[in-house]
């Protein structure tokens, strides 16, 4: 042995550092571990992902033009009108909530600076009920209101219009459509074909009228296209209100046809021909101020967690608004609605 060369160690070499991907591959593994116990903590029995709620939606006012203290609010009507949100067909969409529109109204409402209402109708209309239910919320507002119709403001989304106080529409504006659908699916015969059979005991025999798993019979037909008049004579009679229509007038145009903005200014249906911008000029002339700042109310979206959506698989009120979609299509339904 070389006597210049150092005895050898009796004490063993450390092993050798694991590799960093290896290391990196083992952090991964315990943040997946912590991930899951926390999901089995929320999920467990007796409690449930919190899931935001109407009441935690949170506002804010966007100024969009002008100056001054006197403010004109813009709200904006778009879609199918649907208390759900769901559209009546499946190849529809339809971003309309029912229960935002109503609440922006409410701010206007209840804001003494807001002098003024302009609603921005782009819609080819909806339900009956979704339809009344804007129609009553406009004409509690107590302030002026202009409707301002967009490419489409027909059946239902005039049926909103003639609520306001002036409707402004522009030249090319699709509206009128002065009527009412009833909608009857009949899946009976894709059932059979799937081998699914159904058997009905009723009360009555109109208990079962729309079982959309056979055909309605002819007095059930007589008895829905009841139903579709009385609804008909109540949107003559808030056309014949809101613009001061003799009814026989009204009853010579809603024959469920549609009128170009220009047409519709002709047929007294509107006041005026013009843009958004001469809504807005109409509106603070209503409200007898010299300038305005004109705001919109724009919802902040509750912020999705990720162990919400990992819990649920969905975003929070998507598995609602499908379901109720589904739901509709299968049911008898009464629509202010053209198929534009």
């Amino acid at each position: 042995m070389d006597p210049t060369l150092p005895p050898p160690s009796s004490t063993p070499s450390p092993p050798p550092a694991p590799p960093r991907r290896a290391r990196r591959w083992l952090g991964w593994v315990v943040f997946g571990a912590l991930v899951l116990l926390a999901a089995w903590l929320v999920a467990r029995p007796g409690r449930r992902a919190a899931a935001p709620t109407a009441a935690a939606e949170r506002w804010r006012e966007e100024v969009l033009q002008g100056t001054g203290p006197h403010r004109i609010a813009l709200v904006e009507i778009r879609g199918v009108l649907t208390e759900d949100g769901a559209a009546p067909l499946p190849e529809w969409s339809s971003g309309f909530r029912l229960a935002a529109v109503r609440e922006q109204l409410r701010r206007a409402a209840e804001d003494s600076s807001v002098r003024a209402v302009v609603l921005r109708i782009d819609s080819p209309g909806g339900s009956v009920v979704a339809s009344e239910e804007l129609y009553q919320a406009v004409k509690q507002l107590r302030k002026p209101v202009v409707a301002s119709l967009g490419e489409t403001a027909a059946s239902g989304g005039y049926y909103v219009a003639v609520a306001a106080d002036r409707i402004v529409a522009s030249p090319g504006t699709i509206t009128g459509s002065i009527g009412v659908i009833a909608t009857v699916p009949d899946v009976g015969e894709l059932a059979r074909k799937v081998g699914y059979r159904q058997t009905v005991i009723k009360s009555g025999e109109f208990k079962d009228m729309g079982n959309p798993l056979r055909a309605i019979t002819p007095r059930e037909r007589a008895l829905f296209q009841a139903l579709v008049d009385d609804l008909f004579q109540g949107f003559v009679d808030r056309v014949a209100e809101g613009r001061r229509l003799p009814r026989a007038r009204v009853l010579t145009l809603a024959t469920g046809q549609v009128y170009t903005g220009a047409q519709a200014l002709r047929l007294g249906l509107v006041d005026e021909v013009g843009d958004l911008q001469r809504a807005i000029e109409r509106a603070r002339s209503l409200a007898r101020v010299p300038t305005a700042t004109v705001i919109r109310y724009v919802r902040r979206e509750p912020r999705i967690r990720l162990l919400d959506l990992l819990l649920s698989g969905s975003p929070p009120g998507l598995q609602e608004r499908l379901d109720a979609a589904r739901g509709r299509w299968l049911r008898a339904q009464f629509w202010y609605l053209a198929y534009f």
